[in-house]
């Protein structure tokens, strides 16, 4: 809020100004009464004269009572408003101090609408392009864990200079899990669909130098290593850029211990 820098000056002034009223009323109200006893006056004029005097009266008790308030807490002369939130929800921080002087604009509280939680996804602008930013985004927690489709607002435009991102902006579903701060997995819709080779997540092993590999089923009992090259993951499935044939029976569950067990390691 912006005190104003002559406000005890205005206060002084008008505490002048209702004296000099009071003053004029005094008199006004003497001749009237004077007027009267010599009987060329009306009680009428008295009357009016005697209004004029209690006006004038109550005007400088307010003109003084507010000097000295302003004297006293200039805080509270005359600029006590009440500040309401365009919205409901739960104050995360408070910015200003009791009786702080801030200047117009600067903020006062921090509230979070934990109801409806946003999602800010920073995407490398040479590929922003690509994304499909009317189509809802999958997220999912760091785990793996699904947390559902986020539908894109529309938000203020941002970007980062630094690493050469630009935010596309999403809702999460009112009963999401999620955490206000919280960082999650996120894939979004491309503008050209694609039919992805994909296997579950759990089937894929590494070796030490990084490479990624399947085992097929060759027969009964037996089983084929089959080096693949991964593309992209999400939400415990990995889409691969190169790997079998579709409809290829591979092993999901126990790929560790046939690792194990074809180079003599434990799991």
């Amino acid at each position: 809020l912006n005190i104003p820098r002559d406000l005890k000056v205005t206060a002084e002034a008008d505490l002048d100004q209702a004296k000099t009223r009071v003053d004029t009323a005094k008199l006004r109200t003497a001749r009237a009464v004077k007027m009267l006893k010599d009987e060329v006056g009306t009680v009428r004029a008295v009357e009016d004269a005697g209004n004029e005097l209690n006006l004038a009266k109550s005007v400088m008790d307010a003109a003084e009572a507010r000097l000295n308030q302003i004297k006293n807490a200039p805080l509270e002369g005359d600029i006590n408003i009440t500040v309401r939130a365009p919205r409901d929800g739960m104050i995360r921080q408070v910015l200003a101090a009791p009786g702080q002087v801030v200047t117009a604009g600067t903020p006062l509280v921090e509230i979070a609408d934990l109801q409806a939680l946003w999602l800010k996804v920073p995407v490398y602008a040479g590929e922003a392009g690509s994304v499909h930013q009317q189509s809802p985004a999958s997220v999912a927690t760091l785990s793996g864990q699904p947390l559902g489709q986020a539908l894109p607002i529309s938000a203020p435009p941002s970007a980062d200079l630094l690493s050469a991102t630009v935010d596309f902006y999403y809702q999460l579903p009112a009963n999401s899990t999620a955490k206000p701060g919280e960082k999650l997995t996120v894939t979004l819709p491309g503008r050209q669909s694609r039919q992805w080779l994909h296997v579950p997540w759990s089937a894929v092993v590494f070796d030490i130098n990084g490479g990624a590999w399947i085992y097929e089923k060759a027969a009964e009992h037996r089983y084929v290593r089959r080096r693949v090259s991964l593309d992209h993951t999400a939400n415990n499935v990995a889409f691969l850029a190169s790997g079998p044939a579709a409809g290829t029976q591979i092993v999901i569950d126990g790929v560790a211990e046939l690792w194990g067990t074809e180079f003599g390691a434990g799991k």
